[in-house]
């Protein structure tokens, strides 16, 4: 179904947030840990060593799942940050970019990228500004749809040469998930990276798009996602809002 969202002036937006390099990302999901998934013979050892690393620091973080907007809106560490989809290519990768990371209280224009990138609609807005539990319940009573997941991840950061990545085992509702990532400024070379470690063969999810499934009332066990989550299907070369 088409995102309903109210579009804000690129222009505001872009004085006001700052532009940020939009990057191409890769993301999947397991419930089962990447080395036994994952062949690690042809691996080089950084990757191997976070594929493997136990020990990492915390970090809790709370995420709203929207079914009116594909764009990535959590709370970490006291700070509010936002990545909106911008497009997606015939492979399948995502291309993001982030367009807010600010502490609280908010207000004015970083509300409303706020709520639009949520998918709501307001034609106005409250000349206040919202701490972290106004927020939450704002955007709740503004679509009672919206939900909100708060999970624990333990990250490990992988370097391949100029493409980053990282190992992330989540903990949601007591129970353990896995994703790896991977992303660049340039797409092919993102694909020649994927391709290099036999990693094209499983689903591009972003963490909306996972959160949606693996939370979902249908969507919590192994058996209905199998290796890996599905991704969500977006059309390709598509513009996001």
């Amino acid at each position: 179904m088409p995102f309903n969202i109210d579009p804000v002036s690129g222009a505001n937006q872009r004085r006001t947030l700052g532009m940020v390099t939009a990057r191409w990302e890769w993301r999947t999901f397991s419930t089962l840990p990447f080395p036994t998934i994952v062949s690690t013979g042809s691996l080089e050892a950084s990757m191997v060593r976070a594929l493997h690393e136990r020990d990492s620091s915390p970090s809790r973080e709370l995420y709203f799942v929207s079914e009116r907007a594909p764009h990535n809106v959590k709370i970490r560490e006291s700070r509010l940050q936002v990545k909106r989809l911008i497009s997606v290519n015939r492979t399948g990768l995502q291309q993001w970019r982030p367009i807010l990371d600010t502490t609280f209280p908010i207000g004015g224009v970083r509300l409303r990228a706020f709520y639009t990138a949520l998918g709501i609609v307001r034609t106005s807005l409250p000349g206040r500004y919202y701490d972290q539990l106004d927020l939450i319940e704002s955007a709740l009573l503004c679509d009672p749809t919206l939900r909100t997941v708060d999970l624990i991840k333990h990250r490990r950061p992988i370097q391949l040469r100029d493409c980053t990545g990282e190992h992330v085992t989540l903990t949601i509702a007591g129970r353990q998930w896995y994703s790896l990532a991977f992303e660049h400024d340039d797409p092919t070379r993102l694909r020649i990276i994927l391709q290099r470690l036999g990693l094209t063969s499983l689903p591009n999810t972003s963490y909306p798009a996972f959160l949606t499934r693996a939370t979902g009332s249908q969507c919590t066990t192994s058996s209905t996602l199998g290796t890996s989550a599905e991704a969500i299907p977006f059309h390709n070369n598509t513009e996001v809002p």
